[in-house]
């Protein structure tokens, strides 16, 4: 349904999340990696839901992954 650029830029968002969100130890569940930008992960997130309103038409992107920047770094 996207294009193959956006699938592929959507597949490498997606990976920064599992990979410095997701990923932690349970004691530190809901936290970011230290060290990562998560407001350019949600600026991503923005041009992403941009692009695929862009490309199908007809549709809102919600964006609701905003909430994770009210999460902490981990110590």
């Amino acid at each position: 349904m996207f294009s193959k650029g956006l699938e592929e830029r959507l597949h490498d968002w997606l990976e920064s999340w599992r990979n410095n969100y997701a990923d932690g130890p349970e004691e530190q569940a809901e936290t970011w990696k230290q060290g990562f930008d998560k407001y350019a992960w949600a600026q991503e997130g923005d041009a992403l839901s941009r692009e695929i309103e862009a490309e199908c038409h007809g549709y809102k992107v919600r964006r609701d992954y905003e909430i994770y920047l009210k999460s902490p770094d981990r110590k």
